[in-house]
């Protein structure tokens, strides 16, 4: 568990580190169902490896609209919207990194703006169109 109280830089990269280790180990050994669930409840860590895991998924295309809804949520930061929007587009090979960008936004805002919310409807239409999701 990551404990952020009086540390060294280099005692909270270990933990990080160790939480991160462990997590994947954990990841790993759920279902894709418990994973989909995760992402459902918002049950997201704070090491993000929750977001490697699902790359590594056989069915990848039922953790897509998760993740849209989960983009939509206002209460995300920025690195869960970076890694979770890497995932998204891993798991339908899209390489648009402009659009990608247009999504993830900026550091400072954690509602989407008009311009992240209309770069996402524009990849879920390309979803739908060319994945019949």
């Amino acid at each position: 568990m990551l404990y952020i109280g009086c540390m060294t830089e280099q005692e909270y990269k270990d933990d990080f580190e160790n939480e991160a280790e462990r997590l994947a180990n954990h990841y790993s050994q759920l279902s894709e169902i418990e994973l989909l669930e995760l992402v459902n409840n918002n049950k997201i860590d704070r090491t993000y490896q929750i977001w490697f895991s699902i790359r590594n998924v056989v069915d990848k295309f039922k953790f897509i609209s998760a993740i849209i809804d989960y983009l939509r949520n206002d209460s995300n930061d920025f690195l869960n919207r970076h890694h979770s929007t890497n995932t998204l587009f891993l798991l339908v090979d899209n390489n648009d990194d402009v659009l990608k960008n247009k999504i993830i936004g900026s550091t400072n805002t954690y509602a989407m703006t008009e311009t992240q919310i209309i770069a996402l409807g524009e990849f879920e239409n390309l979803v739908q169109k060319h994945y019949e999701i």
